[in-house]
């Protein structure tokens, strides 16, 4: 009788255990791929920012004269590793690089890549150009 009730008992300490570990991993999995995505995306702030002071000069004569197209709906900001040796989480290790990349197309829409805006002075312009890197392919495909 007493191996039964020690066994019980041992199920019962186990069972107890599992359930946070099984509720928090389930709370992690609420998140949609849409919140996600969402998420790593700049804020409407600094989306309206870059609208309203980039450099459209630069950025015709940094493509030769070639009409392109910014997609302002997928503007990342760009994160860079800290010199941060505190750091207990891989996020705190990371600080904003004050620049975004956004995907660029022709004025026909075929995909050209990503460009790295940056602020120079009071102007947003074009400072890296990642050749043939299709953002939005790439998220579409989740």
């Amino acid at each position: 009788m007493k191996k039964l009730i020690l066994f019980f008992v041992s199920v019962l300490l186990v069972v107890s255990f599992m359930l946070p570990t099984m509720a928090s991993a389930e709370t992690g999995a609420d998140k949609t791929d849409q919140e996600e995505s969402e998420n790593m995306f700049a804020e409407i702030n600094s989306i309206n920012d870059i609208k309203n002071s980039i450099d459209n000069d630069q950025i015709l004569s940094f493509f030769d004269g070639q009409e392109v197209e910014l997609d302002f709906n997928y503007v990342l900001p760009v994160f860079m590793p800290s010199n941060s040796n505190t750091a207990s989480k891989y996020l705190d290790a990371l600080e904003f690089s004050k620049s975004y990349v956004v995907p660029v197309s022709t004025a026909g829409g075929k995909s050209l890549g990503m460009v790295k805006l940056q602020k120079y002075d009071a102007s947003w312009v074009v400072g890296v150009f990642y050749e043939n890197y299709d953002l939005q392919g790439l998220i579409n495909l989740r």
